[in-house]
């Protein structure tokens, strides 16, 4: 013999599924928020890191092309 469905237990099973359904969305939510949060950070870094690479990068230019004018004006250190 089946169990019998009744339109309680019908309606608490779907109340149930949505219940379900509307804590997971919260949750995936909640996920995609620290993610958001965590690439927004780690871009930061990036871009400060890439901001003083090019700097550095200038500065060994610019010491070479001093370099190479005190040698040819004879005031090398």
């Amino acid at each position: 013999m089946t169990p019998r469905v009744t339109l309680e237990s019908l309606a608490a099973m779907v109340k149930d599924g949505f219940e379900q359904t509307a804590k997971e969305v919260a949750d995936f939510k909640h996920e995609m928020s620290e993610f958001r949060a965590e690439t927004k950070s780690a871009i930061d870094r990036i871009d400060l890191r890439l901001s003083q690479a090019a700097y550095r990068f200038e500065l060994v230019q610019l010491e070479h092309r001093v370099g190479n004018i005190e040698r040819q004006i004879g005031t090398q250190k």
